[in-house]
């Protein structure tokens, strides 16, 4: 599985651009193409299916669920508390 000096030369110093090409216009942060090219506009298909399958996918946990929500609760009414006390 050991690789020789020249197969990992060949892999890691190729040219990412191709020859003959010079640097061309420069992008800018957000790419080619402006906002929003690569999005297609549908609407999504089956929601309803999709929203039951992924609960039915968090339905092992819902205990753990309610135990996080209650904990969260529990800690935003001390932390109130706890500033309303100072």
């Amino acid at each position: 599985m050991a690789r020789t000096l020249e197969q990992l030369q060949k892999q890691y110093n190729r040219q990412t651009s191709t020859p003959g090409k010079g640097m061309g216009m420069r992008r800018g942060p957000m790419g080619p193409g402006g906002h929003g090219s690569g999005m297609s506009g549908g609407k999504p298909k089956n929601s309803k299916h999709t929203i039951r399958r992924l609960f039915s996918y968090i339905s092992v946990y819902k205990f753990r669920f309610i135990w996080v929500f209650l904990s969260m609760g529990f800690s935003t009414v001390t932390s109130l508390l706890g500033a309303y006390m100072l």
